[in-house]
């Protein structure tokens, strides 16, 4: 069996990503606090009294702005998690150490002999290599890495590695 020499490639959500989901979730809580906070359109007022109560529409939507500011501050912690935490895909003498999925910070280890697969598939104009072995999947974004040539190198090597 040859030996090879270990390759790191940093792999982790982009900046711009991590940005534009905080945006998203700051924005879907405020507006949510707006419409519980300032009576919304008859419709909506009146389709959750229908359900539940007259009394229940400004609470239920006061109980959807909390949940979703509760989803909010997990969303801001994922994004900083992701931006501060060192992540990276390597490439050793005989596996792979990876995230299990694109956005997870469990790594997993699969030995290059046990790969029964692996695919580039194109997921929303996106690249991604799905990675599979008997008993672990992992699922890795072009965007991910530093640059598409890295995101090339590691595959190309992965590949030599692969197939001895």
């Amino acid at each position: 069996m040859k030996t090879f020499p270990t390759l790191v490639f940093q792999y982790r959500l982009p900046a711009v990503n991590a940005i534009l989901m905080v945006l998203a979730a700051f924005a879907t809580t405020g507006g949510l606090g707006y419409f519980a906070l300032h009576a919304p359109d008859a419709r909506i007022t009146r389709t959750i009294s229908t359900l539940f109560s007259p009394e229940a529409a400004p609470l239920f939507l006061w109980a959807l702005t909390a949940i979703s500011f509760t989803a909010t501050l997990l969303v801001v912690w994922f994004a900083v998690h992701s931006q501060t935490r060192v992540h990276h895909v390597e490439l050793g003498s005989s596996h792979i150490v990876a995230p299990q999925a694109s956005l997870s910070s469990k790594s997993i280890s699969i030995p290059y002999t046990s790969i029964s697969q692996l695919q580039v598939v194109k997921v929303s104009g996106q690249k991604m290599a799905i990675i599979s072995s008997g008993k672990n999947q992992s699922r890795l974004l072009e965007n991910s890495f530093s640059s598409t040539d890295r995101f090339l190198k590691f595959l190309h090597v992965l590949h030599e590695r692969r197939n001895g």
